[in-house]
């Protein structure tokens, strides 16, 4: 029989408890639910990525996100959160379960937090090394502002193959959602409608649509979270690199060489002319690459 570890939450506490004190409140409140050790807690399983393109909508109470590790029971559920009707995201949780709080054992400060830099649009990375160690990456950020890496630890690996999204409210955009080892897989460029069959419903309300290309998720104060079912890759946008500019990486992609950009395409026209892009180190460092480009190719 398994394992449980019941949690008793309050709505007036803040959520952030379960990994250190903190004043910071979630205005969303968790989703109380049970802890369930994983079947086989081995300590390791595979590890995973997925990234998706966010923005705010308006300045009403909303958040958007990526799971990962979902093995149908529990999974690592990373958001970024607006509460302050500031128009930005400002807040971030590290949570488990439906915004459960954060897991047991975490390390590396609260699960519930104030962002160093405030931003309306970016791209957050969420990865998790196999081993029980979650990072998120929030780049491309507007305002203009430096990156931002935040990590959390002491995660009892699933070894779940369950990877996607998840929102509440509805409001929040979403945008070219991919799984790193696959590249893109999905650009939400398609008739307005439901999020269709590449996505399966794994909690909340169906709600989950696609309006002016981009994804929503979620309903009035209804959280909602999907998993992607379907494939990735596909033909994508090419680029001859023009100029390349590390910054504390040891390995950029080279000048005359072909960046291939992830953006999907049909034909080389639907390809912007021009690149102008700063991506992560390929080699996993810490630093990043400042590229400028000429379109090549569709394929």
């Amino acid at each position: 029989m398994r394992n449980l570890i019941v949690f008793s939450l309050c709505a007036c506490l803040a959520v952030s408890a379960y990994a250190g004190q903190t004043d910071l409140m979630d205005l969303t409140y968790p989703e109380p639910s049970q802890y369930v050790l994983p079947n086989n807690p081995t300590g390791i399983s595979a590890a995973q990525a997925a990234s998706i393109r966010v923005a705010t909508n308006g300045t009403q109470l909303q958040y958007v996100g990526v799971f990962l590790d979902g093995d149908g029971v529990d999974q690592i559920y990373v958001k970024v959160q607006q509460q302050n009707s500031s128009g930005t995201f400002h807040t971030c949780g590290f949570y488990r379960g439906e915004g459960a709080g954060g897991w047991p054992g975490m390390t590396g400060g609260a699960a519930f937090f104030t962002l160093p830099g405030a931003f309306s649009e970016g791209d957050m990375l969420v990865e998790h090394d196999g081993a029980g160690n979650v990072k998120l990456t929030l780049s491309n950020l507007v305002p203009s502002q430096p990156d931002q890496i935040h990590e959390r630890g002491g995660w009892i690996p699933r070894n779940g193959d369950q990877i996607g999204i998840h929102g509440y409210t509805g409001v929040a955009a979403m945008d070219d959602f991919s799984i790193e080892t696959d590249s893109l897989c999905d650009d939400f460029n398609r008739p307005d409608g439901a999020l269709g069959p590449d996505w399966r419903l794994a909690a909340g309300g169906d709600t989950g649509v696609v309006r002016g290309g981009r994804a929503y998720v979620g309903s009035g104060n209804v959280r909602a979270r999907y998993t992607f079912v379907g494939e990735c890759g596909g033909p994508a946008c090419n680029y001859n690199v023009k100029k390349s500019k590390a910054k504390d990486c040891d390995v950029c992609p080279p000048k005359g060489g072909e960046y291939g950009s992830g953006v999907a395409c049909e034909v080389v026209k639907d390809c912007a002319k021009k690149l102008k892009e700063t991506i992560p180190c390929p080699d996993g460092g810490n630093g990043t690459c400042k590229l400028k480009g000429k379109r090549s190719s569709c394929g």
